[in-house]
């Protein structure tokens, strides 16, 4: 398998209602400084009520990595991001994956600073800690961490 494709990433961002965020969310992915990715961005079919399909539809012009999925969400599921996330999981090109909402930003270098320490660490997974801002001032409110190792009985 040649490099490219072995560090190659899909990005899965599921959005509804969220034409207030994406297309900042979409900038942060366009601007990593490591260029093999793929975005998903998966309408769970509340879309249509703001912007948020035709902000997805400008990047996919104007970006071949970018990806619009359209899924209906069967009646009577429970909203939230996981039913998005495994139609995005689905569609993957790539065996590397990573999870964005669409109303967070990445810092340019996420993707190249986090794939260097899985290749360095032989790790299976890895997670990164975030800064939380206040939407009105932009100031940090908090930062989260996640702990420095987790175990699959964590995960289940």
């Amino acid at each position: 398998m040649n490099s490219e494709k072995k560090n190659s990433v899909t990005i899965i961002v599921p959005f509804r209602l969220a034409g207030g965020f994406l297309e900042a969310c979409c900038l942060s992915i366009q601007q990593q400084t490591h260029p093999h990715w793929e975005a998903l961005l998966i309408d769970d079919g509340m879309a249509y009520e703001d912007s948020g399909t035709a902000i997805v539809e400008k990047f996919v012009a104007s970006d071949s990595r970018f990806h619009l999925i359209n899924s209906q969400r069967p009646q009577g599921l429970t909203p939230g991001p996981w039913w998005p996330r495994n139609i995005g999981l689905r569609a993957a090109r790539f065996s590397l994956i990573a999870f964005l909402d669409a109303d967070d930003l990445w810092h340019p270098r996420k993707l190249e600073i986090q794939l260097l320490a899985l290749q360095q660490s032989k790790w299976d997974m890895c997670t990164t800690s975030y800064y939380r801002f206040d939407n009105q001032s932009g100031y940090v409110v908090e930062r989260r961490k996640p702990p420095a190792k987790v175990d699959l009985a964590q995960l289940t």
